[in-house]
């Protein structure tokens, strides 16, 4: 169904942005993540999770998700006083690709309201930083029509806010962590050079 979806988003094509609220591998190379780059190739930018903390991936660093550079990796921190959540997965990365970082940036995704079964809730997670990513990138999109999705991201990344905290609230946040901070779109669009 997953790969479907993203067959789907090509083959209508004319599509800006791609919204993928689901945390990946730890591969690159994997099925899904080889689609995502033929997404990107065909102009869309992909937003993707970084993925939680779970019984299965109990301990957050060195666990991001989507580690292709050509996936727009996303952590979750706070709205307004930009603390990493505790389950935003993160690098640092091993192996073969160490010398990538991941995630990319952070965005909103701690007690964000949102649809829930029958009804309307506070959630938190990766899925719901990712959206306002994507969204974020389909704003620029519109400004922006002749960018390209490595235009887009790295307008994102370029003018994120750096100056936030781990879940401690104390030690300054890293690279690791949230890539270059916390989206602002209210710089973005002014980017000096992508």
């Amino acid at each position: 169904a997953i790969q479907a979806g993203m067959n789907s988003v090509l083959i209508h094509g004319d599509v800006d942005v791609m919204n993928f609220s689901i945390s990946g591998g730890s591969n690159p190379w994997s099925d899904n993540d080889r689609r995502k780059l033929d997404l990107v190739d065909a102009g869309v930018v992909v937003c993707a999770s970084a993925g939680n903390t779970s019984a299965s991936i109990p301990n957050p660093v060195g666990n991001v998700g989507h580690r292709g550079p050509w996936v727009f990796t996303v952590a979750a921190s706070t709205k307004d006083s930009d603390i990493l959540a505790g389950f935003s997965l993160r690098g640092p990365i091993s192996g073969n690709l160490r010398n990538l970082t991941k995630p990319d940036v952070t965005g909103p995704g701690v007690s964000i309201y949102a649809a829930v079964p029958g009804a309307y809730g506070s959630m938190n997670g990766t899925s719901m930083s990712t959206p306002h990513l994507t969204g974020s990138a389909a704003l620029l999109r519109k400004l922006f029509p002749s960018w390209s999705p490595p235009e887009v991201k790295s307008a994102l990344m370029m003018t994120g806010f750096n100056g936030g905290h781990k879940e401690n609230g104390t030690t300054p946040w890293d690279p690791d962590d949230v890539g270059t901070g916390r989206v602002d779109l209210t710089k973005a669009a002014l980017a000096g050079l992508v």
